[in-house]
């Protein structure tokens, strides 16, 4: 993995506790038998193989040592445990509801800190599928004043029910306040890790980074920013395709990467069943390849309209919102989905974009998974701005971040003898620090 580091005053690195976070989809064992014949034709057999990727997996966390681990697609919670163990981690698992055969595991290190809440979130009572979300609020061993919240989630696949994936996450950081809120001793930072089945740069990213979204103008099936791919070519040809796009001039590896799959704007028709995450998993739905710091994204981030249309061209007539749509997706009759946390991502805060891709199969490459962060909590009592002059709070501010390899260097797409998901994992540090606003 290819290291980016944010610029910070040595002595202030120095003098500060520093936090090590990995997310990471595993690839439910389950779902790679599954679908081993349409998603992963040109996967070794032996690389799909749970045992062998398990242990992967273990290495992999030992190698980076992260003090928190959010996985999502577990289906072999107790034999990762018995992995990760030996390596100092706790953990807790929240399967998804529904009969489905995954959940959600998080690990944190012993040694480091304690679970001083735990909470499981459920989607189905409200009627927004089988997914679950985890949040735990974790106390600091070496210093009680350190807490901080990590929240992890897998949003539904399904891309065209984007009213019930913002739903989703609006509900999942709505409860996140309330439960930092709720905490005697003062609200403490947020860490959000997972796949969020959604394109950097859609308005679902940008709902989770602005704090709002107005939903009226938006058809559900663009919230997510997932297109239509141009066929169901496979990875061998998704790879050459690649090559000659990079030797005819692309002026990057994304430039190259949009070209080689040829993506077309539209909504997709045929879904397989099964798939962690929800109902569906596409055989041809890809991701915008926009960077989340374009002058678009931007420019739609810091307006006022949040009629942030990722896509263009010829896609199914948009279907006007009922109005009790609405009110699902956005929680409220104004048609305005808002959340009270203030967020921002670690990949795009130090390297200037999210990732190229996060997962790369014979149906899918894209960028999907996130590590978000508020930047600080104030440890008191707050105002309406959220502080107060002279009060001290914790900050967090993300220092590196590890970048998966080059597209072109994965021979057979994911998952492969070196990657043993079809998700890459991501690691962000962040440094810890109290500070008097």
């Amino acid at each position: 993995m290819q290291l980016n580091k944010y610029k910070i005053p040595s002595h202030l690195v120095d003098a500060s506790p520093q936090l090590r976070i990995m997310s990471y989809n595993i690839l439910a064992d389950h779902y790679a038998q599954e679908h081993a014949q349409e998603l992963y034709a040109s996967v070794p057999w032996a690389a799909l193989e749970w045992t062998s990727r398990a242990d992967m997996i273990a290495k992999e966390v030992a190698y980076w040592n992260p003090d928190v681990v959010c996985f999502q697609e577990v289906d072999h919670y107790k034999h990762l445990q018995a992995l990760l163990k030996p390596h100092g981690y706790k953990g807790v698992y929240t399967q998804r509801t529904g009969g489905r055969p995954d959940g959600l595991a998080m690990f944190w290190r012993r040694s480091r800190f304690t679970a001083e809440a735990l909470k499981d979130l459920e989607f189905a009572p409200m009627d927004l599928k089988d997914n679950v979300c985890q949040l735990t609020v974790l106390r600091s061993k070496e210093e009680s004043s350190i807490a901080l919240l990590v929240a992890n989630i897998h949003v539904l696949f399904n891309p065209k029910r984007g009213d019930i994936k913002l739903a989703q996450v609006r509900t999942m950081l709505e409860s996140a306040h309330s439960l930092v809120a709720a905490r005697p001793t003062g609200p403490c930072p947020v860490v959000v890790c997972g796949d969020f089945n959604s394109a950097a740069g859609s308005p679902i990213y940008e709902f989770v980074l602005r704090g709002e979204l107005q939903l009226g103008s938006i058809d559900r099936r663009r919230l997510s920013g997932q297109v239509e791919a141009a066929g169901r070519t496979g990875w061998p040809s998704i790879r050459g395709n690649l090559f000659d796009a990079m030797s005819n001039g692309a002026a990057s590896e994304a430039a190259a990467m949009q070209a080689a799959l040829g993506y077309r704007s539209g909504v997709i028709e045929e879904t397989v069943g099964g798939g962690g995450g929800g109902d569906n998993r596409d055989e041809d739905v890809m991701m915008l390849p926009r960077s989340a710091s374009s002058p678009a994204a931007l420019d739609r981030r810091n307006s006022n309209s949040g009629n942030a249309n990722v896509l263009t061209g010829s896609a199914k007539k948009f279907r006007p919102w009922a109005q009790d749509e609405l009110e699902m997706a956005a929680g409220s009759e104004s048609g305005i989905a808002r959340h009270p946390l203030h967020l921002e991502s670690a990949y795009l805060n130090v390297s200037g974009s999210e990732p190229l891709y996060t997962t790369a199969h014979d149906r899918y490459v894209g960028t999907v998974d996130y590590i978000f962060y508020s930047p600080q909590a104030p440890t008191g009592a707050e105002d309406d701005s959220g502080a107060i002059e002279g009060q001290e709070c914790l900050t967090l501010k993300p220092l590196r971040v590890f970048q998966p390899p080059p597209l072109r260097t994965i021979q057979t797409g994911l998952p492969s003898v070196m990657w043993p998901s079809d998700h890459l994992s991501l690691i962000a540090d962040f440094v810890i620090q109290q500070k008097q606003l």
